[in-house]
């Protein structure tokens, strides 16, 4: 790879916001971005050649984890806890799947992290919009009859559980 391809590979890696890493068979980091070092709390070149599941809060889990992506080539949504140095817990969901060469061996696993909470409020709104809400009589979208109102004027669904301004 020339230096100039390596560079644009690893400004595409850096311009994710998500963390993304690279997983050799043996379950060693082999590569990831800054988001990934941030979500750890340990640098880029702490991390490389650490074992990954070290940094979930169920070590074994994550190694289930992997070894199924090396197994089934990929895996979607596959719930995580990471665990920052300083002791915070990061709820994940991991999606990955496997690169190969052009023979088609196996190389490194390439697995990417979605933050649990971005995406639940994201899913929980969209749920009470179709479930929770009804159309009154001059079609207008209105809530439900049992809901809480915040201190900042919205209010909370008695189904979901969701603010809604």
């Amino acid at each position: 790879m020339t230096s100039k391809s390596s560079k644009y590979a690893r400004s595409l890696i850096e311009a994710s916001l998500d963390p993304l890493v690279t997983i050799s068979v043996e379950g060693k980091i082999t590569d990831l971005n800054e988001a990934s070092a941030k979500v750890t709390g340990e640098t880029r070149d702490k991390l490389i050649g650490t074992d990954f599941s070290n940094y979930f809060i169920e070590p074994k889990k994550a190694r289930e984890g992997y070894k199924r992506v090396f197994e089934k080539e990929f895996v979607s949504d596959y719930p995580l806890t990471v665990h920052h140095k300083n002791g915070t817990l990061t709820d994940v969901l991991y999606n990955a799947s496997v690169y190969k060469d052009e023979k088609g061996n196996v190389l490194v696993m390439f697995a990417t992290v979605r933050f649990v909470l971005r995406n639940f409020h994201i899913l929980v709104a969209a749920k009470c919009h179709h479930q929770c809400r009804k159309t009154d009589q001059h079609g207008q979208k209105s809530h439900d009859k049992n809901t809480q109102h915040s201190f900042f004027g919205e209010e909370k669904c008695d189904l979901c559980n969701f603010y809604i301004k």
